[in-house]
């Protein structure tokens, strides 16, 4: 997802909406909690908000990849809040006399939940099989986040003698190239595809680019040197 860095880009980014009205929900949700004097779910909300703040990239962008473990901490608030309105639910319905049909709907809907976070935990447990699964899958998910494409590269290029996955590593960097133009180490890694496919136009054209960032860069001058070497060669 692409950094919010102005009101320009708040209103043209079409992914910032449903975190908008997420964030309405929750301040609604926290007001009303104060008039009604609901202390646990004040507690709650407050400490998921308050907790997301770090990493939700609104106080400072924090440039890495939205993960699972952005959530650890904020989710704290999020279980009790769910836990009070569990009891609070149930306190209500053990109060009635529901028919004895329905005296197991409590219990069947928690089963229901868990049995739905339990799928769900089962299948993304999949992807941290290995690096190259993670980061395939984080590309498919966020197809917008530079950093995923970069990495999912970067683990593709250990294969230094497979072409069909030098290949790939070179679209996932085009497609980060193409995210971001400025990042350093995506212009080394797409010069080093490009010689190691033996593409030496393109090898000289991303060295000299990322000269421009980083202009006393030894390596980038050693790789631009060799290519522009060969060259020159009959």
């Amino acid at each position: 997802m692409p950094f919010v860095t102005g009101l320009d880009s708040w209103a043209s980014t079409a992914q910032v909406l449903p975190g908008l009205l997420a964030l309405a929900g929750l301040c609604a949700a926290g007001l009303l909690s104060l008039r009604q004097r609901a202390w646990p779910l004040v507690l709650a909300l407050g400490f998921f908000g308050l907790s997301y703040l770090i990493p939700s990239n609104i106080i400072l962008p924090l440039g890495t990849l939205v993960g699972e473990r952005l959530m650890y901490l904020p989710s704290v608030g999020f279980c009790v809040g769910v836990a009070w309105l569990g009891l609070r639910l149930a306190g209500r319905y053990a109060a009635l006399p529901p028919p004895p049909r329905l005296r197991q709907l409590p219990a069947a809907l928690l089963g229901v939940v868990l049995l739905l976070y339990g799928a769900r935990s089962a299948v993304r447990n999949v992807d941290w099989w290995s690096a190259e699964r993670l980061y395939a899958a984080t590309t498919r998910a966020s197809p917008d986040c530079h950093a995923a494409h970069f990495n999912y590269a970067a683990v593709l290029m250990r294969s230094r003698d497979d072409t069909e996955r030098n290949e790939l590593a070179l679209r996932q960097l085009e497609w980060a190239y193409e995210i971001r133009q400025d990042h350093y180490p995506s212009l080394v890694n797409l010069a080093l595809l490009h010689r190691r496919l033996g593409r030496l136009e393109e090898v000289a054209r991303f060295a000299r680019q990322g000269l421009e960032f980083q202009p006393d860069s030894k390596k980038l001058r050693r790789i631009l040197a060799s290519a522009e070497a060969q060259l020159r060669q009959p």
